[in-house]
């Protein structure tokens, strides 16, 4: 196999670890608790800085959290892949109402390294961020999505009641992908489930917000990255692979050098160290039967190597990948 030469590396996610933070902040101490005793990490210009009119935001350090200065001009290398990272799919949808603003204000608060988002179009063309094309099982209107105007979206409300910790101040409604790209613009990287909305709507979106160096687009095919880094080479793409044959094609035709793990036959501890061998790094999703497993489990699964795990349940996996981080 080839070993992938990324024009638009991905290793700047790497930035959000432990070990990079340490370096970030000047050697010391790392932000995320007594987790710091990671991989050896060598980072470029790590301090605060204006990359392409757009000023590095950051997080400040409070209970374990970590800074976050996203920036394609900040690389991080890092080889040992013994840093393990959270993704909190819908925004954590076990813990609170998915693809809220509750829920991704509660998975910054964790923190996660990503939070993964869904997007319909409204009957007037607005982008809002919601999983399914119909409002039946998670607000209290009924019919598509796609039928209604964003004014006639305001008056859903989001069910809360299944989730006793929601708050009662917080917000019901269902938000518009300009509302939380502006809410995470320096918190956390996104990935972003396309579903039927198409590139030629939110690629625009992503530059207008200026989170070229922040958002992992996926488009659900390796034949959708192809197409999207074919188009907007400054646009990062997630492929997802079936088959461990699909590394061939990826580091053959695409830039990526993060995979999605499709199929969990092919999660295998060395299919792992055969993915890292060519210079890819992998998520991996655990929101069904791994997210209901007890913690020994989880650990357990972890050590098998993916470098992200995307889960309903972002606080129980935090707790996991904290224990892995510090060994």
């Amino acid at each position: 196999m080839t070993i992938s030469k990324c024009r638009m590396p991905f290793a700047v996610l790497m930035a959000i670890s432990s070990a990079a933070c340490a370096s970030a902040c000047g050697g010391g101490e790392s932000p995320v608790g007594d987790a710091g005793a990671g991989p050896e990490v060598e980072i470029f210009d790590a301090g605060v800085s204006d990359v392409g009119g757009r000023a590095d935001a950051s997080v400040e350090d409070s209970g374990g959290r970590f800074e976050f200065k996203p920036s394609i001009a900040k690389m991080i290398k890092d080889t040992s892949h013994s840093y393990r990272m959270i993704m909190a799919h819908r925004g954590g949808g076990g813990e609170t109402p998915e693809n809220t603003m509750a829920a991704f204000e509660h998975a910054v608060a964790i923190p996660v390294n990503s939070i993964e988002i869904d997007t319909q179009l409204t009957k007037d063309g607005v982008i809002v961020i919601m999983h399914d094309d119909d409002l039946d099982r998670t607000t209290t209107c009924t019919g598509a999505v796609a039928n209604k105007t964003l004014e006639e979206l305001a008056l859903c409300e989001v069910d809360i009641y299944s989730y006793d910790a929601f708050p009662d101040h917080a917000s019901r409604h269902i938000p518009t992908i300009d509302e939380v790209f502006e809410y995470l613009k320096g918190k956390t990287f996104i990935n972003l489930d396309a579903k039927d909305v198409g590139p030629d709507l939110l690629v625009p979106k992503i530059r207008e917000h200026g989170l070229e160096d922040q958002v992992i687009y996926q488009t659900g095919s390796i034949e959708g990255c192809q197409a999207l880094e074919r188009d907007h080479p400054d646009i990062f793409c997630l492929p997802v692979i079936h088959t461990i044959e699909d590394l061939d094609v990826v580091t053959g035709t695409l830039a990526s050098n993060l995979v999605e793990i499709g199929d969990s036959a092919i999660y295998t501890e060395e299919n792992m160290a055969l993915i890292h061998a060519n210079g890819l790094k992998a998520t991996m999703d655990v929101m069904t039967i791994y997210d209901l497993v007890p913690y020994r489990d989880k650990l357990e699964y972890m050590r098998l190597g993916a470098d992200m795990f995307q889960s309903d349940l972002p606080t129980q996996w935090k707790r996991v990948v904290d224990t892995l981080n510090r060994h």
